[in-house]
């Protein structure tokens, strides 16, 4: 379901980026043999839509193709947490030392995950 799911995610991607790349490959192509590029407004507005489009579509194949997707998002909508998050603990303790003879005290720390 993962690889089909990405294929249809770089196949809308393809399709949907193709006329503006496509735009400035031909265009750098005309100037790189001094001819006048293809500057046709209503082709740029449209191949610039169709790159909007790419970007708003995504969420929408991501909530039809994976359950995955659907699970997190509802939890991030109502607010919940997968898990309740862990409580540290740290308590220091003093105590003599037994490797330096300068140092008479040493200090432990302890960490619990509770």
């Amino acid at each position: 379901m993962v690889v089909k799911m990405l294929a249809v995610v770089v196949a809308v991607f393809a399709v949907l980026w193709l006329p503006y790349r496509g735009l400035l490959v031909y265009n750098s192509f005309m100037t790189l043999f001094g001819k006048s590029p293809f500057m046709d407004l209503w082709y740029l507005m449209f191949a610039k839509t169709c790159v909007y489009i790419n970007s708003a579509i995504n969420p929408f194949l991501y909530n039809a193709m994976s359950t995955k997707f659907r699970r997190a998002f509802h939890r991030m909508l109502v607010c919940k947490r997968a898990t309740r998050p862990p409580v540290i603990t740290i308590s220091t303790v003093a105590g003599p030392s037994l490797s330096s003879a300068s140092s008479s005290h040493r200090e432990t720390t302890t960490v619990s995950v509770v």
